[in-house]
C-alpha cells in the first residue's frame, strides 16, 4: 500500500513502468509487520512518502542525463510560495533502447525501446490559521516495446506467409496511470486533529500484439485492455486525551469499476492440432465493481518515557470476486531502547467470513 502525506494511492495495474517517481520525496518509510488498527487493506507493508513542498523555497531546476544504451532523460522542479499559498510540481521524460529486461545474452537487443513519462503537483493553501487544503496530482504515460529473440522456430502456419522472423515481431505495450487528491487537514482547539480526503485513479494498460508473428510463434495474437477507475474517501482523526494516551478513528471507502476487453486471433484445432491456416476471433469482454470498507478505533498509550502501546480494533468489509468481512483486533508494543535501537512486539487476530 502507498500513503503520499498519510493518504493513500489506490493500486494501479501492474505493468513495466512506475507511476511514482522519486525525485518528488522529501522521505520515505516502510512500514512492515503487525501494524496499527489505522493501516487496512493491504498490510505486507506501507509505503509512506513524504513530498517536497513549496517550503523549500521559490525556484527550481532542469538537469538532462545520458547513458549506454541511448538513454536519455530531462527533467525539471519548480518551487515557491507566496503568502499561505505553496507549490511544488517536477516532471520527466525517459528515453532508452533498454525499457525491459532483454531476453537474450547479446549486449544489444531487437525491439526494446520506451519512453517513459511522469508528472507530479502538490499544491497547499492555509485556508485559516489551523486549516489546510491541499491537491496531490500526478499522472504517468509510458510506452514500452516488447523485445524480440531472434532465431525462433515457428511453430504453425499462417495463409500466404512463408516466413516471418522473430526478430520482426511489433509487439507493444501502453500503461498510464492518473491520481489526483484533495484534502482538508486541521487541528482544533482541545487537542483534535482531523483530515478529510477524497481521491480518484485512473488505470491503464493495453497490449498490441503482432497479428501475424504471434500466431505464427504462439497461436494466439490478442489485444488487451484492461482499466480501473478507483474512487473513494478516507477520513481520520485523533484526540490528545493527555500527555500519555492518544485516541485515533478513522474511516476509508473506495469504489473500483474495473474493464477487461480482449480480442484475440486464433487457429481452428481438432485434437490440439492445428487443422486451418486462416485464424478467427475470439472477443472476450468483462467488467467488475469492487468496493472496499474499512472502520478503526485506536489507543495510542505511553506509560513511561520512551514505551508506546497501540491498542485497536479494526473492520474491514470487501465486494468484488468474493464479499467479506474481517474484525481485527490489534495491540502492539515498542519500546525506544536507544536512539539507535527499537524492541517491538506486535499481537494480531483476525476473525473472517467470506462468501
Amino acid at each position: 500500500q502507498y500513503r503520499i502525506n498519510d493518504l493513500i494511492i489506490p493500486e494501479s495495474i501492474g505493468g513495466f513502468g512506475q507511476s511514482l517517481d522519486t525525485r518528488f520525496a522529501e522521505s520515505v518509510d516502510v512500514l512492515t509487520g503487525a501494524l496499527p488498527a489505522r493501516y487496512g487493506d493491504r498490510t505486507a507493508g506501507i509505503v509512506s512518502i513524504h513530498t517536497k513542498s513549496g517550503a523549500l523555497g521559490k525556484g527550481g531546476r532542469v538537469g538532462v542525463m545520458g547513458g549506454s544504451h541511448n538513454t536519455r532523460k530531462a527533467f525539471g522542479e519548480l518551487s515557491g510560495s507566496q503568502g499561505r499559498f505553496s507549490y511544488y510540481m517536477t516532471g520527466s521524460v525517459l528515453r532508452n533502447d533498454l525499457g525491459i529486461e532483454k531476453p537474450t545474452p547479446a549486449a544489444s537487443v531487437l525491439h526494446d525501446r520506451s519512453i517513459q513519462r511522469d508528472g507530479f503537483v502538490y499544491l497547499s493553501d492555509m485556508v485559516s490559521d489551523t486549516a489546510k487544503l491541499s491537491l496531490i496530482a500526478g499522472a504517468s504515460h509510458d510506452d514500452f516495446q516488447i523485445p524480440n529473440n531472434p532465431n525462433q522456430s515457428q511453430s504453425y502456419t499462417y495463409s500466404g506467409v512463408a516466413n516471418y522472423p522473430s526478430s520482426r515481431l511489433n509487439e507493444n505495450q501502453r500503461e498510464i496511470t492518473r491520481y489526483a487528491i484533495v484534502a482538508l487537514q486541521q487541528s482544533l482547539a482541545g487537542g483534535i486533529d482531523y483530515q478529510l480526503a477524497s481521491f480518484t485513479r485512473e488505470s491503464k494498460v493495453t497490449f498490441s500484439p503482432d497479428p501475424v508473428g504471434d500466431l505464427i510463434y504462439t497461436g494466439v495474437a490478442a489485444s488487451i485492455d484492461r482499466a480501473s477507475l478507483a474512487s473513494g474517501l478516507q477520513a481520520d482523526a485523533s484526540y490528545r486525551v493527555d500527555a500519555r494516551h492518544t485516541l485515533r478513528a478513522g474511516l476509508f471507502y473506495s469504489h473500483d469499476h474495473a474493464v477487461s476487453d480482449s480480442s484475440s486471433l486464433v487457429f481452428p484445432t481438432v485434437g490440439g492440432v492445428q487443422s486451418s491456416s486462416t485464424p478467427f476471433g475470439i472477443v472476450d469482454n468483462s467488467s467488475k465493481i469492487a468496493q472496499l470498507e474499512g472502520v478503526y478505533i485506536q489507543d495510542e498509550w505511553k506509560p513511561v518515557s520512551g514505551l508506546t502501546v497501540n491498542l485497536g480494533l479494526r473492520q474491514d468489509w470487501v465486494n468484488a470476486y468474493v464479499s467479506g468481512k474481517q474484525l481485527s483486533p490489534r495491540a502492539s508494543v515498542v519500546y525506544q531502547l536507544t536512539p539507535a535501537t527499537t524492541l517491538s512486539t506486535t499481537a494480531v487476530a483476525a476473525i473472517e467470513k467470506l462468501h
